[in-house]
């Protein structure tokens, strides 16, 4: 090294007082000592103590499980979220689709003196596509994955990273394979999830209107009604008198309508429930179930459910793309009572699976799906010869265990609808009294706590004596209502963000 400086300052006097050939024998002198630098030999003994800081002890590791997995059940949830791709970088962190996630972490007795186990339950629910920047219309029921923390300190399942910094925070990156390599990812930030960050059932709420669809009769529960984060839309199907089954797209952008119609037979029946598949919008019918893209521009070949007979009326919910009906079964005059059956359509087989059957009857119910539990509500039955029999309880159906519990209501409750907002239940029917068609009623039912309350509400220019909630959606922390009014299906609009 020294040479080269030298011969450097000696270009530098020369070239003030010497020809240009000078110059040529000296850059040529300069090349010459470069080259004859002998590089560096690479010293291993660094090189191993690089490698022995970069790994950590089982010590260590067993300390980051302990701090994830807490002396108590300690549930994570995501603080703030990066969403990378080819563009550059956006903040996510306010997107619905991502804040009621939740992450648990368990210690497992799997570890051995190199490795520190353990397992992840990641209850993701609402789904986010990674390359399109946007929300899906799918709802995921919770995983569980295990895992090991490497010498790193890394804890990786799947397609997913989480690390501890130097000042204790939690971090985490999501890819959209096992490869960790991808041009698209969401780098986050955990904390710790606390009461004050679960959604708690409002004293009450009023709501706006929004748009009507005239000229529609619910015919009793048998409207469909659900809501895209795709398009940012609401879709409503209902049936018409000419044995047609009419589906409508609101579009919540620009206020536009757009609509397709689907004949039937007569055996059709008029049940209508919408839900989301692969990017396509289900219209599940009694007998049959069609698709159509999320525009309304095509319609697709009908599909046989399967069944040997039609569905009346049946009430639906879906968990991971998959179709669960319930409560529609037809019952013949003076045959003996039809059992609730729940039925899980198969995707792949394109038909009905049974999935449980009750030892009493449901119909006329509604329900959806929180994490691993189905939550049918309310209901009625006809006997013979008898008044009808309206239904005191939520039955409570765990897809996993395959179990079932009841929450007592107190009350009789017919003609339900529900939907999810996080860790709510909302639902609402009518109370059946003598002297009209029932009384309406909303309530909600909060998983995390157990609570079960009644919501008072106002509807802008609607009395509730005049109306029927015959289904209701929520999308972007807003709870949409459909209301069968006289000859008009009104939706009306609530805010949940406050609450």
């Amino acid at each position: 090294m020294k040479k080269v400086v030298l011969t450097l300052f000696t270009f530098l006097i020369l070239n003030s007082c010497s020809s240009d050939s000078s110059l040529n024998v000296i850059e040529e002198e300069n090349i010459i000592e470069e080259e004859n630098v002998e590089p560096e030999e690479p010293n291993e003994e660094e090189s191993e103590t690089e490698e022995e800081e970069q790994s950590i002890s089982i010590e260590e590791r067993q300390e980051f499980l302990n701090i994830l997995s807490g002396e108590t059940l300690t549930v994570w949830k995501i603080e703030s979220a990066t969403r990378t791709n080819t563009t550059g970088s956006t903040d996510i962190s306010e997107n619905v689709s991502i804040q009621d996630d939740e992450f648990i972490f368990e210690t497992s007795t799997n570890g051995t003196q190199d490795y520190v186990s353990g397992a992840l339950t990641w209850k993701k629910r609402k789904g986010y596509d990674l390359i399109e920047g946007t929300s899906d219309d799918n709802y995921y029921s919770p995983e569980t994955f295990n895992f090991n923390i490497d010498e790193k300190g890394e804890l990786i399942t799947s397609n997913l990273k989480i690390t501890l910094d130097e000042n204790e925070t939690v971090k985490g990156t999501l890819f959209t394979d096992n490869n960790q390599n991808d041009e698209a990812f969401i780098e986050f930030r955990l904390k710790k999830k606390v009461n004050e960050d679960y959604k708690t059932i409002p004293s009450s709420l009023n709501f706006n209107y929004l748009n009507d669809f005239d000229f529609i009769l619910s015919y009793n529960l048998s409207t469909g009604f659900n809501a895209s984060y795709k398009t940012n839309s609401l879709y409503l199907s209902y049936r018409f008198q000419n044995q047609t089954r009419n589906v409508y797209k609101y579009s919540l952008n620009d206020q536009s309508l757009n609509s397709i119609q689907i004949p039937f037979s007569q055996s059709e029946f008029v049940s209508s429930r919408l839900h989301f598949h692969n990017n396509k919008l289900i219209v599940f019918g009694s007998g049959h179930i069609w698709e159509t893209d999320l525009n309304l521009n095509e319609l697709i070949t009908a599909i046989p459910n399967g069944l040997e007979q039609n569905l009346s009326r049946s009430g639906t919910a879906s968990v991971d793309s998959q179709i669960y009906a319930f409560g529609g079964e037809l019952e013949a005059l003076g045959a003996p009572l039809v059992p609730l059956t729940i039925l899980k359509y198969n995707n792949d087989l394109q038909g009905f699976q049974q999935e449980y059957v009750s030892d009493s009857p449901r119909r006329y119910t509604q329900g959806t799906t929180i994490d691993d539990n189905l939550y049918i509500v309310g209901g009625q039955y006809y006997p013979t010869d008898s008044p009808t029999i309206y239904l005191p309880n939520i039955l409570v159906y765990n897809l996993r265990s395959k179990s079932t519990e009841f929450i007592n209501l107190n009350f009789d409750l017919g003609f339900t609808s529900a939907a999810r907002f996080e860790n709510l239940l909302f639902f609402a029917g009518q109370i059946p009294s003598p002297e009209n068609n029932g009384v309406l009623y909303l309530g909600a039912y909060d998983t995390f706590t157990g609570n079960l309350s009644e919501i008072p509400i106002t509807m802008e220019n609607l009395s509730n004596n005049d109306a029927r909630i015959v289904a209701m959606t929520v999308l972007k922390k807003k709870l949409y209502l459909a209301i069968q009014n006289s000859g008009t299906i009104t939706t009306q609009v609530v805010d949940l963000s406050g609450i």
